[in-house]
């Protein structure tokens, strides 16, 4: 299986559920790769608590659709975390629409986290746009999330950053710029 051509299978319409029933080693092994992350985290986070309580156990989350593919069962992750960055960079694109996806993934993202961990949305501020990047820092914040975290700062020019805090002064925390 690990040979298999993927595009025939994406081109056949079949579900991820119905290859999963037809390949049963193949959920095995994913059910096998979500309990071992959850074991991990659990023990990261057991033995961080007891050598240094208050570290927050963060999870950098990349994955926009159908976490357990991937091997990350979240629900049952946020057992053992304090917080995720929930990235989603689409700001380097230079696409408004590719923007409005992200406020809808970063709303239905909410909707699973559902206040049970403190969640920071993720802004790449690589883009050559900035009222795309003053765009998504302003329609990101009313996902439901509790901040922000500017990713590739390294490679972003000051008007990138001037650009997210505009995008700031219109967002749901106008009030403290």
């Amino acid at each position: 299986m690990a040979n298999q051509e993927k595009e025939p299978i994406l081109q056949s319409g079949i579900t991820a559920e119905a290859y999963l029933q037809k390949n049963s080693v193949l959920k095995e092994w994913l059910d096998f790769r979500c309990e071992s992350v959850n074991i991990l985290y659990s023990a990261i986070s057991k033995s961080t608590n007891e050598l240094q309580p208050g570290i927050d156990i963060r999870w950098n989350n990349y994955v926009r659709t159908h976490g357990y593919y991937s091997g990350i069962d979240l629900p049952s992750m946020m057992n053992h975390i304090d917080s995720i960055r929930a990235n989603a960079f689409v700001e380097h694109e230079d696409d408004l629409a590719l923007v409005e996806e992200k406020v809808e993934h970063l709303r239905q993202f909410n909707d699973l986290v559902q206040n049970r961990v403190h969640w920071v949305a993720a802004i790449d501020i690589r883009g050559q746009n900035q009222a795309i990047l003053e765009k998504s820092a302003e329609l990101s914040s009313y996902t439901g999330c509790n901040g922000y975290a500017l990713s590739h700062y390294g490679g972003a020019r000051l008007e990138n950053l001037e650009a997210v805090k505009r995008g700031l002064k219109k967002s749901k925390w106008a009030a403290h710029f």
